[in-house]
């Protein structure tokens, strides 16, 4: 077992790579797994500090109940606590150990998410770990976070309930609206003066219906953020009813555009948390876990269906190109494209070579599949005679990468795979190499023009 490993009570077999119900759970997945697994006891010495319960949620339940870990294609541990509880955690933010910290409408102007993160990391993309606390989050590279939803309750009065639910949706959709806009105009795209205008309009009458529901208890200070006080308002209305005692609850957050009868699931289902096994630890889940997993999934829950989430699977597929040396993916595609001749009876030589490029990212994303994916390709080309094969692989040159010292036994598989075909089968190894000196030594090996295709992968 590794000193890394040694730290979180995991051997070193659990960051091989492996399929799950048919999918392929790579070296650096185990590893982020892992982080959030080490991330949430953080948070468990915390919640025990100040009495907080939290409870796993949505895909992180299932998985617990129906894996006894993480679902095979999910990337993320998504929890809920009371609005309580909630308060409790933003009050006492300061005293989480150094490094981590809560992402929310209340610690940011700038974030628009109703749903509040706890993150390990306040550092951009392009920065990374120092060795310590890669270390500390067993060998995971990237920044990594913890979801979390807040539980609010709903009132039983039906009517009630159908005004609440109608102006958070209202509200919802207000903030998203910005923020399409604000992304539209940051892109450089025209905003018309009429979906500003609108967009203003429909804020007027959103506060005008706010106000008659609701009082004058809500309001907005002009001279903050519009779409931070917008979020906060919106907030506001979730927890309305928190101080009153309601028979259900809800994630609010969770639920724009779903009908009245899926908003809010029974208080009751909550009570005291349950551990159950995750992974190599363990996590808590409702007392009523079955009920919720019925409404939230179905009869069927326990029969796996391979969905996709919200997000960009993995979740950390930005900052692996950023990491990876990869900025200057669609540059590099220009410089092979522009080598590549399209008129293969212009070629002024017999042997022909084809530029095949594989990104350290893909290694990231896709493990052993990305592997298998190459040598098939080696084995295709190498069976031609008349071909050549100049195998790249950008950014894997850099010894020092951070990434490559993360996925150690996808490299020894990558590194085993080049030792049995590089130099041989007409393989031609550019891997140490700039992309514009690739290009010119495929043209010194194999004549000027001799360059028939070329891509990244």
């Amino acid at each position: 077992m590794s000193i890394i490993n040694e730290m979180h009570d995991v051997d070193d077999l659990y960051f091989e790579e492996e399929h799950r119900e048919g999918f392929c759970i790579t070296e650096m997945m185990k590893r982020s797994w892992a982080a959030q697994i080490h991330l949430l006891r953080i948070l468990e010495e915390f919640f025990d500090k100040y009495d907080i319960k939290y409870y796993a949620t949505w895909g992180t339940l299932l998985g617990a109940i129906r894996h006894q870990g993480f679902i095979p294609w999910d990337d993320d541990i998504d929890i809920n606590i009371t609005r309580k509880d909630f308060r409790t955690l933003l009050d006492h933010a300061d005293e989480l150990p150094h490094g981590i910290w809560i992402l929310s409408i209340y610690s940011s102007d700038d974030y628009y998410n109703f749903h509040a993160v706890v993150k390990n990391n306040r550092r951009d993309l392009q920065s990374i770990f120092d060795e310590d606390r890669e270390r500390e989050f067993c060998g995971f590279p990237f920044m990594t976070g913890i979801d979390i939803y807040i539980l609010d309750n709903i009132p039983d009065d039906e009517s009630e309930m159908r005004a609440q639910k109608s102006l958070y949706e209202f509200g919802y959709s207000l903030v998203h609206r910005y923020v399409e806009i604000e992304k539209k105009s940051k892109e450089g795209e025209a905003v018309s003066e009429e979906e500003i205008e609108l967009f203003l309009d429909h804020t007027e009458q959103y506060l005008e219906q706010v106000g008659k529901v609701y009082g004058e208890a809500f309001s907005i200070d002009g001279d903050r953020p519009l779409i931070n006080e917008l979020c906060r308002l919106v907030d506001g209305i979730a927890s309305y009813y928190s101080e009153c005692s309601c028979k259900k609850v809800s994630s609010f957050t969770q639920c724009p555009g779903k009908a009245l009868e899926l908003w809010g699931y029974e208080a009751s289902w909550y009570g005291k948390p349950q551990r159950v096994p995750f992974e190599y630890s363990e996590i808590c889940i409702p007392e009523g876990y079955t009920n919720l997993l019925v409404k939230m999934f179905g009869e069927n829950y326990m029969t796996p269906r391979m969905t996709g989430g919200k997000h960009e699977y993995p979740q950390y597929s930005k900052p692996a190109k950023v990491l990876g040396f990869n900025i200057e993916y669609e540059e590099l595609q220009d410089i092979l494209k522009q080598s590549a001749k399209e008129d293969i009876d212009s070629y002024d030589t017999d042997v022909r070579c084809v530029i095949v490029a594989y990104s350290i990212d893909s290694l990231i994303k896709y493990g052993g599949e990305i592997l298998d994916k190459i040598e098939a390709d080696l084995r295709k080309y190498a069976s031609n005679a008349a071909l050549r094969v100049c195998w790249y692989s950008f950014g894997l040159y850099k010894e020092n990468n951070i990434l490559l010292r993360s996925i150690p036994n996808t490299m020894s598989a990558y590194k085993s795979l080049k030792d049995k075909y590089i130099n041989t089968n007409n393989i031609i190894d550019g891997a140490r190499l700039p992309m514009e000196w690739v290009v010119e030594r495929c043209q010194v090996i194999c004549g000027e023009g001799s360059i028939l295709d070329a891509y990244i992968k």
